[in-house]
């Protein structure tokens, strides 16, 4: 059956793990606003500006949002925009892991699961420079279950990122990365499955990381003194270069 005759017997399924990716990416933003503050995750949601708890048809992903008009039903107080992108960020995550799996749900999910946690941990390191181990220690047991399922665990890809950022730590002594960006790499090399990909989502992460600093000093966000987090730049090279690391090998090697 070509891939043509295919899309229509995939697509609910498609459309399926959408919907799943901006339930968990709802549950992210909680994890985001509440993990940071050390609140439990298990209370009931509420308005962060009046604290009204909200109601059920208050928190269907990105639905809701639009409902509201981007305001809250009590205090109409403007609701971040940060909920919906993040919804259909983790929507579209979901997705793409059900599609870069082929179709196999049951490493789709996990794969899911992965995207999703290097997502909220991007973003929580981004607004405040620290990666919780709640996050990351079941990203590396989830990454390891992928890696197992993929049969693609590669020693040397793991001594390369650990080897490579555990040094910068030890010559730092943690100024230039952080414990948790090193546990965060394990994850990396486990969910790229090979010592190639590994070198170039390390240089990849390198060069996204200096494209942002040097559009936050010529804006001015940022002074040569400030530190960035690197968390983001280290989850966004892993990303692209799990979805596209065949190409930039292909290039890279000529052919």
């Amino acid at each position: 059956m070509s891939e043509m005759d295919m899309s229509p017997l995939i697509l609910p399924e498609l459309i399926l793990f959408f919907v799943l990716g901006t339930v968990f990416g709802s549950f992210g933003n909680v994890l985001i606003f509440r993990l940071p503050k050390g609140e439990t995750i298990f209370g009931r949601s509420h308005c962060t500006s009046c604290n009204k708890t909200l109601r059920a048809w208050q928190l269907i992903p990105i639905v809701s949002f639009v409902l509201l008009r981007a305001k809250c039903a009590s205090c109409k107080k403007p609701i971040s925009w940060q909920y919906p992108l993040v919804e259909i960020a983790c929507g579209s995550l979901f997705a793409a892991a059900f599609t870069f799996t082929h179709f196999q749900y049951v490493h789709a999910a996990v794969l899911s699961l992965v995207l999703w946690l290097l997502f909220t941990i991007a973003i929580i390191d981004a607004r405040t420079m620290r990666i919780p181990d709640a996050l990351n220690f079941p990203l590396v047991l989830l990454s390891a279950v992928y890696a197992v399922l993929m049969g693609q665990i590669n020693w040397l890809a793991l001594v390369i990122g650990l080897g490579f950022f555990g040094l910068q730590w030890v010559l730092s002594n943690g100024a230039w990365v952080g414990s948790g960006d090193i546990i965060l790499v394990a994850s990396m090399a486990l969910i790229l499955g090979s010592w190639e990909k590994m070198i170039v989502g390390i240089f990849l992460a390198y060069i996204i990381g200096s494209a942002v600093a040097a559009l936050f000093l010529l804006t001015g966000n940022k002074s040569r003194k400030d530190v960035l987090a690197f968390a983001p730049f280290l989850v966004a090279s892993t990303i692209a270069t799990l979805l596209y690391g065949d190409i930039i090998l292909f290039i890279l090697y000529g052919g």
